[in-house]
Formats: C-alpha cells, sequence, structure tokens
C-alpha cells in the first residue's frame, strides 16, 4: 500500500510538533523518506500560513 502514496497531509500541533514546538527525529526522516519517494507533504493546519511557516524551519521537509 504504501507504494502508492502520492500525497500525505498532517496536522502540525499536537500531531507533527510536539508540546516544545519541536519534531521528532524520527518524523522528520520520515517525511524526508517520503520526499524522496515522490509524495507530497502537506501541512493541514487552523493556523495561518505566516504561523505556520513561523513555526518551522526553511528547510522543514514538508508544504504549507
Amino acid at each position: 500500500m504504501a507504494e502508492n502514496l502520492k500525497i500525505v497531509f498532517t496536522d502540525l500541533d499536537g500531531t507533527l510538533l510536539r508540546a516544545d514546538k519541536s519534531a521528532s527525529v524520527e518524523d522528520i526522516e520520515t517525511l524526508r523518506m517520503l520526499g524522496e519517494r515522490g509524495v507530497i507533504r502537506v501541512a493541514a493546519t487552523g493556523r495561518s500560513v505566516y504561523a505556520a511557516r513561523a513555526a518551522l524551519k526553511n528547510d522543514f521537509p514538508l508544504i504549507i
């Protein structure tokens, strides 16, 4: 099934980002691996685009 993935959506706060606003190494590596396989990674969040971008580093492997 995983080989058929085309896009993955994730929430930010409390899902991808922990209470201290960091993401786990495992989650970051998984997002990078998905990108290498051509899977689009998207944040579905209640934050504004500005607030979401401010919460993530520029090289974070996710589209906002």
